[in-house]
């Protein structure tokens, strides 16, 4: 007669498979917050501060006695405290600072509280699925690690500032063929701003989507 398979190892009960996703999700989560800082640190000729006010975000210019500015309700990129983009690729990349109090391509402007509860039930959802999968299923540890810290990384921005620090600016200056717009008139192919945490949220995604699709079933551990 057939035998029941052997029952995964769950990554629950091998620490060293849970130790390196830990290792991985601290370093990506590093990333984001390390570009974050640096950006607002090193992006224009003057360091841009950015607190929690009573309505929401403000930044101002790192010199004594400069103003704080409060931070506007925008869909479109908006510089922050007179700084301007810095090409690093010309058509390709500016960097450019932003506040985002929205989500992906600024969706959502001025839920703070709906986008900070979305973040704990999705962390939540992480954390039960990251502890029932198998131990070796290590590109699946990959995606998630990648939506966690990406998600932990805005999730810190929100909380801490009311809005999440954005910088990377693709296709500046490149606008849509055959007189198309994006809703509200907007020409520019692509004119949303953002972070390496939403790299790494969208790639995890990708990577999940690909091995749910594409990857075979993973052999049971004997």
């Amino acid at each position: 007669m057939p035998t029941d398979p052997a029952p995964q190892i769950l990554i629950a009960h091998r620490p060293r498979a849970a130790w390196l996703f830990a290792l991985l999700t601290v370093l990506l989560l590093g990333l984001d917050l390390g570009s974050k800082a640096w950006s607002f640190r090193s992006v224009g000729p003057v360091p841009v501060e950015i607190r929690l006010g009573e309505k929401g975000p403000e930044v101002r210019a790192g010199v004594p006695d400069a103003p704080w500015e409060e931070v506007q309700l925008n869909h479109q990129p908006r510089l922050l405290a007179g700084i301007k983009p810095v090409t690093v690729a010309p058509k390709v990349l500016n960097l450019q600072l932003l506040v985002n109090q929205g989500a992906v391509f600024g969706i959502g402007q001025g839920k703070r509280f709906f986008f900070i509860g979305m973040s704990l039930v999705a962390l939540a959802v992480i954390g039960w699925y990251l502890w029932r999968s198998p131990a070796k299923a290590r590109f699946t540890h990959a995606g998630l690690a990648l939506i966690l810290a990406g998600a932990l990384g805005n999730l810190f921005d929100r909380v801490a500032y009311g809005g999440v620090r954005d910088m990377l600016h693709m296709l500046p200056g490149v606008e849509l063929p055959f007189g198309w717009h994006w809703p509200g008139g907007v020409t520019e192919a692509y004119p949303w701003v953002f972070n390496v945490a939403d790299v790494e949220l969208l790639a995890g995604v990708g990577l999940l989507l690909v091995i749910g699709l594409f990857a075979k079933p993973e052999k049971n551990d004997k």
